[in-house]
């Protein structure tokens, strides 16, 4: 899965992402000032679940389904809704991770804090992709990474 922290992305197969030539090839498309986010494995798109994180403190958990699959690659769909006030004010995607249902769980960093978000926390979070997501717990307003494990 690929991503941009303007909150856009899509899921590829890895074999999209090889070039034959030289030049190399364009696989994703991005808007002024936008930023390529950290690819993620997805292992089964029927059961795997997408969670983004804005630097503002939103979070959002929706199917990996739910994201079309690009085989030439593009922009990709809307994942969590950021306004456009809010955008150029800086608000951004901080980061992106991909579960498994039922059993995964995520890490959030902000600053030296760090927050472990298990299956049963992440539920509250659930949504359908291109919503605001929920507001994160005070104290884990500036989100600056995610990272999945299980």
């Amino acid at each position: 899965m690929l991503a941009s922290d303007f909150g856009y992305g899509f899921v590829t197969k890895f074999e999209a992402l090889l070039a034959n030539k030289k030049a190399g090839k364009s696989l994703i498309n991005m808007d002024a000032g936008a930023h390529v986010l950290a690819p993620a494995y997805v292992s089964d798109s029927a059961r795997d679940r997408i969670v983004v994180a804005t630097n503002a403190g939103h979070l959002l958990m929706f199917s990996v389904a739910d994201l079309p699959e690009l085989e030439n690659g593009g922009k990709g769909n809307k994942m969590i809704e950021i306004p456009k006030a809010r955008l150029s004010e800086g608000e951004r995607v901080a980061g992106v991770a991909v579960i498994s249902e039922g059993n995964g769980e995520v890490t959030l960093w902000a600053g030296a804090r760090k927050l472990i978000l298990k299956w049963a926390d992440l539920v509250e979070y659930g949504g359908s992709r291109a919503q605001r997501g929920g507001k994160l717990p005070r104290g884990f307003q500036r989100v600056e990474r995610v990272e999945a494990s299980g």
